[in-house]
């Protein structure tokens, strides 16, 4: 039998910088990563086929106009 391939799923999170803390950005993406994986087909689905999800998180600073 062969073995099963990784896959990679890279998802990425687009935020307005509203001030949140590193922690709170933290908690945030380790929830985001959780809803992905339960929509995947859950932790135990993804073990048997080998997905990673990695989880970027991009802040995204807005100037104010002058």
């Amino acid at each position: 039998m062969a073995a099963a391939k990784n896959t990679e799923h890279k998802v990425v999170l687009t935020l307005p910088d509203i001030g949140l803390s590193k922690a709170q950005i933290n908690s945030l993406k380790k929830n985001f990563k959780n809803e992905v994986v339960t929509h995947l087909g859950g932790p135990e689905v993804l073990a048997r086929r080998r997905i990673v999800v990695v989880v970027v998180v991009v802040i995204v600073f807005s100037r104010p106009k002058a």
